[in-house]
């Protein structure tokens, strides 16, 4: 059965994974594989944005924190150049609302706090596929 049955093409639904943890990434890669998902990973915002640019993705995972890079600023880079990207922020930090906020075009973006279980991370793939669908 292919992820959470969200997909009318009967492909497999694609996610990149920006994390600046190369364990999160892998973490999240390989749950997300086991449910049908076909996952890429980078650990920065300029290889994000490269990436973003060459290939369609369905959702991205984006973290917060990218060492030096702002995962708010990538996504607001990202919906400067394609305004209907699907995108699911990720942080640690109990504040990042409050900074989102701040930010009117990504101020309603999905967020996943860290820790998440699989079953926050796979509700919130599904609800941002249906919309999608």
């Amino acid at each position: 059965m292919l992820a959470l049955g969200c997909r009318m093409t009967g492909d497999q639904p694609t996610v990149l994974i920006v994390d600046d943890s190369e364990g999160v990434c892998l973490a999240l890669s390989m749950m997300l594989e086991k449910h049908g998902f076909q996952t890429q990973t980078v650990n920065n915002a300029s290889d994000g944005l490269r990436l973003t640019r060459d290939q369609h993705f369905d959702v991205i995972l984006l973290d917060r924190t990218l060492g030096r890079d702002s995962g708010l600023t990538m996504a607001e880079e990202l919906l400067q150049f394609n305004p209907i990207a699907r995108i699911i922020m990720m942080s640690g930090s109990v504040t990042v609302r409050g900074e989102m906020d701040k930010h009117p075009q990504i101020s309603k973006l999905p967020l996943l706090l860290k820790p998440f279980s699989q079953h926050e991370l796979l509700e919130c793939l599904r609800a941002i596929l249906d919309r999608a669908a």
